[in-house]
């Protein structure tokens, strides 16, 4: 799972599209300014599971949503297991652990 940090700042004269016109295509050219997004990985790896653990040995099967509270604890919905899964920082590590549900088993 990756979490995004930064600000983005877009600035929009005309952004660049292709306006088409019936059968006539005229290009519109603008101008996009942006400031580049910093991503750190808290938990997890490049691969597919369901299992709880710490940093790098956690496993997610398609995680979404996500959402922090004032403790700093990610609560993320991890859709294809089917379960909410917590992300605690312990130090400087982050600690996962399956709140509800049951990992592969819809409704449980």
């Amino acid at each position: 799972m990756k979490i995004g940090s930064g600000r983005t700042t877009l600035h929009l004269g005309l952004v660049a599209f292709t306006l088409l016109i019936g059968a006539i295509s005229l290009p519109v050219f603008g101008e996009v300014i942006y400031s580049p997004y910093t991503f750190t990985t808290l938990a997890g790896m490049a691969s597919i599971g369901g299992v709880d653990g710490t940093n790098a040995a956690a496993r997610f099967n398609n995680p979404a949503n996500t959402v922090v509270d004032n403790a700093g604890n990610i609560y993320v919905a991890d859709m294809s297991n089917h379960t909410i899964r917590k992300l605690t920082p312990v130090g400087t590590n982050w600690v996962s652990t399956t709140i509800a549900g049951l990992a592969g088993n819809i409704g449980s």
